[in-house]
């Protein structure tokens, strides 16, 4: 079976995101669940100005919001 070229394959992935990912999108997500989550805005390394940057809400997301019943992404208004 092949792997299509857009797959994301090992090297194209870090903390388990696509690097292909549009980053705009991704800071547009980011920001939502800041907004919403001022707890993990806040975090020094999954937050705002967290190590991570813009990739730290979709981190918390992963390891820790899912589980917390938290919202990913923006919501209708």
């Amino acid at each position: 079976m092949a792997i299509p070229n857009n797959a994301p394959t090992p090297d194209r992935l870090v903390l388990g995101i696509d690097v292909g990912t549009d980053l705009q999108q991704e800071a547009a997500l980011a920001d939502a669940y800041w907004r919403r989550y001022g707890d993990v805005a806040a975090d020094s390394v999954v937050g705002r100005d967290g190590a991570l940057g813009v990739f730290g809400a979709r981190e918390h997301y992963n390891r820790h919001g899912r589980r917390e019943n938290r919202i990913w992404g923006e919501t209708k208004k």
